[in-house]
């Protein structure tokens, strides 16, 4: 009699026989190789929580077995795939064989299931049930604590934020400014540590895309350099953020929609769509968005004499009279829209060498209203009011071509790319001024070239010692890979203003010819020291062919009395060259707990823009008597900085604590200077250089999770910057300030998540005043419906706080006199002489308003990773490299 056991192993051997029969039964069976099955189910072991997206690879082992199907070698993968919304994971068409299971996910140690067989009868399907993967504890090549994982490299800091994005659903401002050290300014312009002084890259190329117009679904990680390596251009005193788009990394066919809609009409479309199949990937992406913006402003201005108190004449008792003053009130609604189309290509030649193509296309018009109030009171004349209407209306077109031959020669650890980029844009312009009628077009054309190459192989190549057996530094430096690098730039750009038929046209032309290497080596097995040095050329023309206008309007002939004042002439000419050597230096030492030390330093350069060189204000300026204009004869800014950073993971969290400091030579700077133009005094805000200045602070970053399912992040940052030497006495001084932002998340279930950002800022310290403090917070709450399917909303500026508001006392040089009122020992008032005025500003300025917002997205596809080209690391990445070692030895 048959007991349970073997009626059990009777129906095994059953099924395995029907099995095998019917697959080889299958259309093409013939051809088939008999195959088993892998699955599992993967765990955060510090949330409990499922994570999505891990990778599993099927690596091939060796066996003894002459009757399994043949495996080309070992090492080989042969079969992979990711994990869904809930950590599950199923693997099908692994041949009969032994294998090793190899679990990955970035911040996470990897997980690894040594030699397991597929075989039948009792092997066909292997589970291998709940694999937990562990943060990483140790600062290797990467660290995460949390949900949100930080990777710390030599030169830069790589932030994973596909989650933000998500939640954000908006634009990629509103990712950036949730990343620790990053935030917006006034005027919308992403700081690193409190500097606009930033540059911002896309894929690793400088890119006409305004962040506002890229949608933050598009964001795969951005990499935050704050002194970075030689093989990126120096410009941005701050450093470079780098934001790397997504690319496709899964075979088959696969894409995303995403729908972001607020209270005010506005809504963001986006979508991309992939086809990766054997050796060939097509990506494409695209994203239109249409945004209502409302904001105001608040500006006061008093213009004081006040007497001397160490004048000892009859006018040192005389009271404090004010000469100026003026309210201005103004209100602007703003309605951009834009389109952004990006395709390209990637073939892949073999398993090493790849070629690829990429076209952007970028679409943008909007229409911006602006309704000023004005009133003015001078002295000994009547008050004024006056109400100014402005409706700028913008439209431009972008085209960026980029193609590329990659090799990545794994087993030699050698890699070699060139690069060919082209930018052609094409910019209009209109303004009308409603009251006067006068109205200004615009027209900017330009085009950018560059070509770059980029080499690097083990140290090994360029110094055969290290490979000797008896070498002591062998084993440490086998990694340590050289980077050389040629990069040629030109930009010519034509800019076509025309005044009321008056013509002023801008010829810019610029090259920069540069060259770089990187060299790591290893001093012992934890101590490394990394030297590099770009050489770089520029040369650079700006000339100006205007005519004076001839309408009779006060603002037309003020704007011609100030060309001529400020010595703008016609065929005026401004050129510039120079050759500099840009060296860094890195070293880095691990501790055998994990702890790192590191310290980085090189110099940096501030070249000004288009508008910190444009002599020729706008016309609109002329009504409101708050001139903006820029200063042809500016040099660039000559930057030196260092910094010395601690990190590592505490019993409570991640800790990353740094102190740095920085020497600017000819630092540019805003000034404001007063002129009197035919009677009328105007506020001049323009730029110009300063001596020196040295400037310093520390930052400090800590991530932890205080429960299982709550993720916290903390950041502070001081600052303080002194100028020593300058053109104006308002110049010279001190400034500092402290600021800080928290983002925290807390998941309900695996299906809910609420985020709150918040950001603070204290009163900042300037030499001619003070910033009063800031204040906003955001809250969202993100749902996954099903594994393809997600909305999130969000409510942005919860207080409505959002705000700039700043307060200033200066002196300004300036001549005149006035009659007034009777007082002491003059009943019939008097007349005084000034040379000097004393000025207080008040202003206040909002960019927009609270908003509520919802982000629908839903994915679609197989997302099956590509098993034969898309190795870790490996693929067509504009972004990546550039750090030449990793943390960690």
């Amino acid at each position: 009699m048959l007991n349970y056991k073997d009626i059990m192993l009777k129906i095994r051997y059953i099924i395995t026989l029907l099995l095998i029969t019917f697959i080889y039964t299958q259309p093409g069976g013939g051809n088939w190789k008999p195959v088993g099955f892998v699955r599992g189910t993967i765990i955060d072991d510090l949330t409990e929580l499922p994570k999505e997206y891990a990778s599993i690879s099927i690596i091939a082992k060796e066996t003894n077995d002459e009757e399994q199907p043949n495996i080309d070698e070992e090492n080989d993968i042969v079969a992979g795939g990711i994990s869904d919304v809930d950590g599950k994971f199923l693997i099908s068409d692994v041949p009969f064989g032994y294998y090793e299971v190899i679990i990955e996910y970035i911040g996470y140690e990897k997980y690894i299931v040594d030699k397991i067989a597929i075989h039948p009868p009792n092997n066909i399907t292997i589970d291998l049930g709940e694999v937990r993967i562990k943060p990483k504890t140790l600062l290797l090549d990467d660290v995460s604590v949390s949900e949100a994982a930080i990777i710390e490299e030599v030169a830069k800091t790589i932030y994973p934020v596909q989650e933000i994005a998500s939640e954000s659903g908006g634009s990629a401002d509103e990712v950036l400014e949730q990343l620790p050290g990053l935030s917006v300014d006034m005027d919308g312009n992403i700081t690193l540590r409190g500097n606009s002084n930033v540059t911002i890259l896309i894929d690793g190329r400088k890119s006409k895309i305004d962040l506002d117009m890229l949608n933050a679904n598009m964001i795969d990680k951005v990499e935050v350099m704050t002194t970075p390596s030689a093989k990126y251009d120096p410009d941005g005193m701050a450093g470079i953020i780098n934001i790397i788009l997504l690319k496709n990394q899964f075979a088959g066919k696969t894409g995303k929609v995403g729908l972001n809609v607020d209270q005010y009409e506005g809504f963001n479309l986006s979508g991309s769509y992939n086809i990766f199949k054997n050796d060939f990937n097509l990506f494409t992406s695209y994203s239109h968005k249409v945004k209502n913006k409302q904001g105001k402003g608040y500006r006061k201005t008093i213009y004081m004499h006040q007497p001397n108190p160490d004048d000892y004449s009859w006018f040192a008792n005389m009271p404090n009279v004010i000469v100026d003053y003026s309210e201005m009130n103004t209100d602007y609604y703003r309605h951009p829209e834009s389109s952004n189309l990006k395709m390209g290509l990637e073939k892949y030649l073999n398993d090493k060498a790849m070629i690829a193509f990429d076209v952007t296309y970028i679409y943008h018009q909007g229409i911006d209203t602006s309704y000023i109030s004005l009133y003015s009171k001078e002295i000994n004349n009547p008050s004024m009011i006056s109400n100014i209407t402005t409706i700028n209306e913008e439209e431009g077109a972008d085209f960026n071509y980029g193609f590329g031959y990659f090799i990545d020669d794994q087993d030699k650890e050698t890699s070699f790319s060139l690069q060919i980029d082209y930018d052609d844009y094409d910019e209009k312009e209109n303004i009308k001024y409603i009251e006067s009628g006068l109205e200004t077009f615009t027209k900017d054309i330009g085009q950018t070239a560059k070509l770059m190459i980029d080499y690097s192989g083990p140290l090994s190549l360029f110094f055969p010692l290290i490979n000797e057996p008896d070498h002591r530094k062998a084993d440490y430096n086998k990694k340590s890979i050289v980077e050389l690098g040629l990069k040629l730039e030109k930009d010519d750009d034509l800019y076509d203003l025309d005044i009321d038929s008056s013509p002023f046209i801008y010829n810019y032309k610029n090259k920069i010819n540069s060259a770089y290497f990187n060299v790591p080596y290893y001093l012992t097995e934890s101590f490394g020291i990394q030297i590099g040095a770009r050489i770089e050329n520029q040369k650079k023309e700006f000339a100006i062919d205007f005519q004076n206008l001839t309408c009779n309007e006060d603002m037309c002939i003020n704007f011609n009395e100030f060309l001529s004042e400020t010595g703008v002439t016609n065929s005026t000419v401004f050129s510039y060259k120079h050759e500099r050597v840009y060296p860094s230096l890195y070293f880095i030492y691990n501790t055998p707990k994990g702890t790192t030390f590191k310290f980085g330093a090189g110099r940096r350069i501030n070249r000004p823009g288009h508008w910190n060189l444009n002599p020729v204000p706008d016309l609109e300026d002329f009504n409101t008597g708050f001139v903006n204009v820029g200063d042809p004869s500016l040099s660039p800014e000559d930057i030196l900085k260092a910094e010395f950073s601690f990190s590592g993971v505490t019993p409570v969290g991640f800790l990353k604590a740094t102190i740095y400091a920085d020497k600017v030579k000819d630092g540019i700077d805003r000034d404001k200077d007063l002129i009197n133009l035919n009677g009328e005094e105007y506020q001049i805000l323009s730029w110009n250089n300063l001596g020196e200045t040295k400037g310093k602070g520390f930052d400090i970053t800590f991530v932890t999770q205080p429960l299982p399912s709550w993720n916290l992040m903390l950041y502070g940052n001081y600052w303080d910057k002194n100028t020593t030497v300058g053109d104006e006495i308002d110049q010279i001084g001190k400034e500092f300030g402290f600021w800080g932002m928290m983002t925290s998340k807390i998941k309900l279930n695996d299906k809910q998540q609420i985020s709150i950002y918040a950001h603070h800022s204290s009163p900042m310290n300037l030499t001619t005043g003070m910033i009063s403090p800031f204040k906003i917070m955001d809250i969202s709450y993100k749902r996954k419906v099903s594994k393809k399917f997600n909305f999130t909303l969000k409510l942005k500026d919860v207080f409505d706080s959002g705000g700039f508001s700043i307060m200033t006392d200066q002196t300004q040089e300036l001549e005149g006199e006035y009659y007034a009122d009777p007082v002491n020992n003059f009943p019939n008032g008097y007349t005084a002489e000034y040379d000097v005025l004393q000025e207080y500003l008040d202003a206040d300025h909002r960019r927009n308003r609270r908003t509520i917002s919802l982000n629908f997205e839903y994915k679609f596809g197989e997302f099956e990773e590509n098993k034969k080209y898309r190795r870790e690391e490996s693929g067509y990445d504009r972004g990546g490299g550039g750090g030449g070692m990793d943390q960690g030895f």
